[in-house]
């Protein structure tokens, strides 16, 4: 009996493709100089070219819209994030190059990105995404820790949970800040000195035994 290849529904399809224009629109309008607080409803959806009540098909409120946008801007930085987590890669070489990557991304999505630590300094539910966001990556980095603990390559003194926890948040933190005033060209430096920071910490010296 031949396969059958289930297709995408025409309403799946037409739903992601405007939650697409959406995400667009509003990347265009916080690129512009908007302040995502500031930014309506219907400016957001004149900009998408929907209806105001189109909008509200697809998306409960402005916060909803925001956290659905900073998840699908920050999916590579994360998949990149995992990827070293769960290779088996040595060498801090490998480590510089997801850092660069990550750098990239969040330059590429900086507006966005940039807009959901301004609303999650005063909106619990954007807080808690990113917090979970970062605290999911963190887990993943502790039992890597964990892990190389018992293997010998990283000191068992060490807290893996604390450690994790405080690289994951110290590279989320440093690249945010380094965006807002770097024009790209320091990009580079700041990818290598974060992976350098980031390898001393984990094993506490420039190249693994």
């Amino acid at each position: 009996m031949p396969s059958i290849t289930r297709r995408p529904s025409v309403g799946r399809e037409r739903r992601d493709a405007v939650e697409e224009q959406v995400f667009a629109a509003v990347e265009r309008l916080l690129n512009e100089g908007a302040s995502y607080t500031e930014l309506g409803v219907l400016r957001i959806a004149e900009e998408a070219g929907i209806a105001r009540s189109t909008f509200y098909v697809h998306f409960r409120d402005k916060i909803d819209l925001l956290i659905r946008l900073a998840e699908s801007a920050s999916e590579v930085i994360f998949a990149e994030a995992d990827r070293w987590v769960q290779s088996d890669e040595a060498g801090i070489i490998g480590l510089e190059r997801t850092m660069a990557l990550i750098v990239s991304q969040y330059r590429e999505h900086a507006a966005a990105l940039q807009a959901l630590a301004e609303v999650a300094g005063y909106e619990p539910a954007a807080d808690e995404y990113w917090r979970a966001r970062i605290g999911g990556f963190a887990g993943a980095l502790q039992v890597r820790l964990a892990s190389e603990q018992g293997s010998g390559q990283v000191d068992a003194a060490i807290d893996a949970e604390a450690v994790a926890h405080a690289v994951a948040w110290a590279v989320e933190r440093n690249i945010t800040q380094h965006i807002r005033v770097d024009d790209g060209s320091g990009d580079e430096r700041l990818a290598k000195s974060l992976a350098q920071v980031a390898w001393r910490v984990f094993y506490g010296r420039v190249e693994p035994a």
